[in-house]
């Protein structure tokens, strides 16, 4: 999309475009009879890239078929030629990622911080990290933090998110351990960035919701149960979360009750119930 409408703009409105670009597309087939000319890879979901688009054939996860005009599939063969190409996709959209070779610091509009590490850091870093592969490196941190080495997997975690920022799911671990050593407050940070990244994520809602249970926050939580239900078709995964926040806040609500009850203030408390 991106790509055509520049297109239309330098032809019609002598528009300058760069000369280097952020993506490795061209622009849309203007084509009005039905053909498939494009290389397209397809992502089921954040990470997992298993379906091709190989002009008229579309490869998936082992299997080939063909296209129509209907874009319903049919079977059809020689698909070694159409994995051979999502598979060269795949290693250039990893060096482009991991090498931050999309666009240059000098041009980015927003920049990410460097982490600075010490030299033992970095020691003990390359010694259980080879900076290669980011799930990895998420699931060693992962181990860490389920082992109480709390230190290690932060460590470990900013470690990853220097040279991957966009890695939600260790950004989502750095909110959970932050909240398992007792620090509320930077794990909800953390969390609602992860929700601002990425809001149909699930879960990034699942960990912040165990957050406000814990620290019982009511409020949030049930203001919480509103913005996973607009931006997240997958709202169902964590009915049990949502069902526990509300219980959390009846059984506060019912708590207050009682003990204005207790202060003999019998008509204020049941004012304020029946308002809420």
């Amino acid at each position: 999309v991106t790509p055509t409408l520049l297109a239309l703009l330098e032809s019609r409105y002598e528009l300058k475009t760069p000369k280097e670009v952020a993506w490795m597309g061209s622009a849309l087939d203007m084509s009005e009879e039905f053909r498939s000319i494009k290389n397209i890879p397809l992502m089921r979901n954040k990470n997992e890239l298993k379906e091709f688009v190989d002009g008229e054939k579309l490869y998936s996860d082992g299997s080939v078929f063909s296209l129509d005009e209907n874009m319903d599939l049919g079977s059809t063969f020689g698909g070694s030629k159409s994995e051979s190409k999502m598979q060269s996709f795949k290693a250039m959209n990893a060096y482009v990622t991991n090498n931050n070779k999309i666009i240059p610091d000098d041009l980015a509009v927003f920049t990410v911080k460097e982490e600075q590490f010490t030299d033992s850091e970095t020691i003990w870093l390359n010694s259980v990290y080879n900076g290669q592969d980011s799930d990895k490196g998420y699931f060693i941190a992962r181990d860490l933090a389920f082992d109480k080495k709390f230190d290690k997997a932060l460590l470990l975690c900013k470690y990853i998110l220097s040279d991957v920022p966009s890695h939600i799911d260790t950004k989502i671990l750095m909110g959970r351990v932050n909240v398992w050593q007792g620090n509320y407050d930077t794990s909800i940070k953390i969390l609602n960035d992860c929700i601002k990244m990425n809001p149909n994520y699930i879960d990034s809602y699942s960990a912040l919701f165990d957050v406000y249970f814990w620290s019982e926050r009511s409020k949030e939580a049930l203001a919480l149960i509103e913005t996973v239900k607009e931006n997240s078709a997958s709202a169902h995964e964590i009915e049990d979360k949502i069902e526990r926040a509300r219980n959390q806040a009846r059984k506060k609500r019912i708590t207050a009750f009682l003990e204005k009850i207790k202060k003999s203030d019998t008509e204020t408390a049941i004012n304020s119930f029946e308002s809420e």
